[in-house]
């Protein structure tokens, strides 16, 4: 059918083309497995981990992400799906190194610097940056990767912390709550007390001179 004069192309076939577009610029990353690796191969990511002053950072997370991204056509957005996670610690020297068996499925690459902390008795990682490394990726086995920490006060203030944990209690309830939200200390007696809250949970520990005296409960608080 002929569309009259001055109509234009159709909103169907405008939003057909631009769907058509879009697929078509992820085809690249779906085919990178036939053009560089084989199902099996090993891709290796390696590289140093510093702090903006050129630091090493040892015994922090590196993380590899591996996903399939597609296209939504409901949304007109792209998705990341299926998403895997390969971690290693970095050495000394803030040196990591992480192997990857190739996969064809998987078309996005990224890594991020994180460390493993417990929360309101949850094990999570606290993310400090992350990087796309797709591209690199295709241009073979090894990925060369240095990454950088911009501001590495939370990483010192934990290490901080658990450089003063010297009881068994404060062990154990740092393994089984991790940091606390809050801290209270109160240094007037001949034994210092202190108490741990965790709001979330619901919870404080009272502990006199390292070791546990009460736990309280109370109704649990919402982050913001």
């Amino acid at each position: 059918m002929t569309h009259p004069p001055g109509r234009g192309t159709p909103p169907s076939r405008l939003l057909t083309g631009l769907a058509l577009m879009l697929l078509l610029a992820a085809v690249p990353a779906a085919r990178l497995d036939a053009r560089t690796y084989r199902t099996g191969d090993p891709v290796t990511f390696t590289g140093q981990v510093t702090d903006a002053g050129g630091t090493p950072l040892d015994e922090v997370e590196v993380l590899l992400e591996v996903s399939r991204t597609v296209f939504k056509l409901r949304g007109f957005r792209r998705e990341k799906q299926d998403t895997l996670r390969v971690p290693a610690k970095t050495d000394a020297d803030g040196r990591y190194a992480i192997v990857w068996r190739w996969d064809g499925y998987y078309n996005t690459f990224e890594l991020a610097v994180a460390l493993a902390v417990r929360k309101a008795g949850r094990d999570s990682f606290e993310v400090f940056t992350r990087l796309d490394v797709t591209e690199q990726v295709k241009g073979g086995s090894p990925v060369v990767v240095p990454l950088r920490v911009e501001d590495t006060s939370y990483l010192e203030s934990l290490r901080q912390f658990l450089a003063r944990l010297t009881s068994d209690d404060e062990l154990r309830i740092y393994r089984e709550m991790g940091r606390p939200d809050r801290i209270d200390q109160e240094e007037t007696g001949e034994e210092p007390e202190s108490s741990w809250w965790y709001f979330e949970a619901g919870k404080v520990y009272r502990l006199r001179s390292g070791e546990l005296q009460q736990v309280t409960h109370f109704d649990p608080v919402k982050p913001l």
